[in-house]
């Protein structure tokens, strides 16, 4: 059974198809392979170990600066500590220099943590498996990071509407965050309050750092009410690139299907972070035109919201 979710749930970049950070931890088949180990009986193949490792990866850098998980789909907001000493465990030596980096040192034996060997991450994590990308200045409590969400329906999805949504640490305290994160996961859990307006709100668009068309998501909050499972626009990672002085990412989607919304973020070290948007008319179709719109528009004007829900405790300025 382990095998065959691992074969279907788990991209080969290490990311899982659920879209979501917290459903990257695979505590089960980390417990598989120490009783494993243990008893030196071999569960996974060569390559189901290698796939596993790279587990470990997306786990890091999936890790802000506070050490806790940026707030993607279901889950986020955790420490990832348990998947943290699993990894240190079977040598995986980026984890340990991680745990170091970022003061969160796992709690397994001493002489265990030591015979581990430390290696220092990439900055910069792209898995095109299943549409995360995150990039850091530096591995510390201080690091300037950024997140996106460019989901495609290749892979399964939890269908949170996080169209290139974006997360941002500015010197290791969060500022653009899913504050409601916590209040969707009471929605989405508690059969008592799971159909009410507020669980769809949580799920849909204006929750996340997104780019609203004419001030209004694509789908209303009431589709997302009670259910699971929704189909995602495809989003599509246009580019990116990397350099000792800076990050470049471009991405886009047209699920408003009569216009493109391109964002281009970029991170230059330590400076501060860049997110520009553009929407480009799909040829054919009337940009203006948001008669598709009539149903849940309440305003019916024409103008664009950029979403930014900045963490708790901060403030903003805005500059002219």
């Amino acid at each position: 059974m382990l095998r065959r979710h691992l074969a279907r749930s788990v991209a080969d970049d290490g990311s899982s198809h659920e879209h979501s950070v917290s459903y990257g931890g695979l505590h089960l088949y980390d417990e598989a392979r120490f009783y494993a180990d243990l008893n030196d009986f071999e569960i996974f193949s060569p390559a189901e170990v290698q796939k596993l490792t790279l587990t470990y990866s997306f786990l890091l850098h999936s890790l802000g600066p506070d050490a806790r998980q940026f707030g993607f789909g279901d889950g986020g907001g955790g420490t990832a500590a348990v998947k943290l000493a699993q990894a240190v465990r079977h040598g995986h030596a980026p984890s340990k220099y991680v745990c170091e980096a970022l003061d969160s040192r796992p709690d397994i034996p001493a002489d265990e943590y030591e015979r581990v060997s430390s290696e220092e991450p990439p900055l910069v994590g792209v898995f095109e498996g299943t549409g995360f990308l995150f990039a850091r200045d530096e591995w510390s409590r201080q690091a300037t990071a950024v997140a996106m969400s460019i989901p495609h329906p290749e892979v399964y999805l939890h269908g949170h509407q996080d169209m290139l949504s974006v997360h941002i640490y500015a010197h290791g305290h969060r500022f653009l965050t899913h504050p409601a994160q916590e209040a969707y996961s009471v929605f989405g859990r508690n059969r008592r309050v799971k159909h009410r307006i507020e669980r769809g709100t949580f799920y849909n668009m204006p929750s996340h750092n997104c780019l609203l068309v004419h001030s209004h998501p694509i789908r209303p909050d009431e589709e997302f009410v009670g259910s699971h499972g929704h189909p995602t626009p495809r989003c599509v990672l246009d580019e990116w690139r990397t350099s000792p002085e800076e990050f470049y990412v471009r991405a886009y989607h047209d699920g408003y299907q009569f216009v493109r919304h391109t964002r281009e973020l970029l991170l230059v070290n330590g400076e501060g972070v860049v997110v520009l948007d553009r929407l480009d008319p799909i040829e054919g179709k009337n940009p203006l035109d948001f008669r598709a719109y009539e149903s849940h528009t309440p305003y019916g004007v024409p103008f664009h919201t950029q979403r930014w829900h900045c963490d708790f405790g901060v403030t903003a300025q805005r500059v002219d």
